[in-house]
This record gives C-alpha cells, sequence and structure tokens, in this order.
C-alpha cells in the first residue's frame, strides 16, 4: 500500500479518471463524493466531503490530503495517469484482498 499527499484539486482529478468516459471506477473509504454522469468529462464532480462532513475544495492546489492506494493505482495503474504526478511513499504494509 502506498501513501500519497494530494490537494483537493489532485483528489478531483483522480476522481473525474474514475468516473470519465471509459473510467474503471474507484472504490473510496474515507470520502464521500457526487458526480453527474450526465456532464462533460472533467466536470462530472460536483462535491467531495470527507466522511465526517468535511467538505473538500476541489479548487484548493495548497492544502493537502494524505491518501492511501494500492501500489498498481499509486503508480498509475488502470490508467490512473494523475497518480503519476505526485511521489508515493510505499508504507511496505501489505493489503490482502479476501
Amino acid at each position: 500500500m502506498s501513501v500519497l499527499c494530494r490537494t483537493g484539486a489532485r483528489i478531483k482529478a483522480l476522481l473525474e479518471q474514475a468516473v470519465g468516459d471509459g473510467g474503471k471506477g474507484i472504490q473510496a473509504a474515507g470520502l464521500t463524493f457526487a458526480y453527474n454522469p450526465g456532464a462533460p468529462a472533467g466536470s462530472r464532480s460536483e462535491s467531495i466531503s470527507k466522511t465526517d462532513g468535511t467538505p473538500v475544495d476541489m479548487r484548493d492546489t495548497v492544502k493537502t490530503y494524505r491518501v492511501a492506494a494500492i501500489n498498481f493505482v499509486a503508480a498509475g495503474g488502470d490508467g490512473f495517469d494523475v497518480c503519476k504526478t505526485v511521489v508515493f511513499s510505499d508504507t511496505h504494509i501489505l493489503l490482502r484482498m479476501l
């Protein structure tokens, strides 16, 4: 598992890739987001919040959030190119899927 530091704008970009045309979707925990599948690609995300209800400013390019991801996605797998633009640290914690 890897940990990435992402801004609200980069989290939005990641979610946009997940719900975009041909997107693979994404499983998320610790946040909720709403999107409009009928909106043009790149502007489908309507809101992002932490699970405690705190909104994430999708335009913010300064404040960062810690995001955990499997190494495959953190390295840009499944077309998540936006992950290639940040440095991530491998936690060396194994994640087992059952």
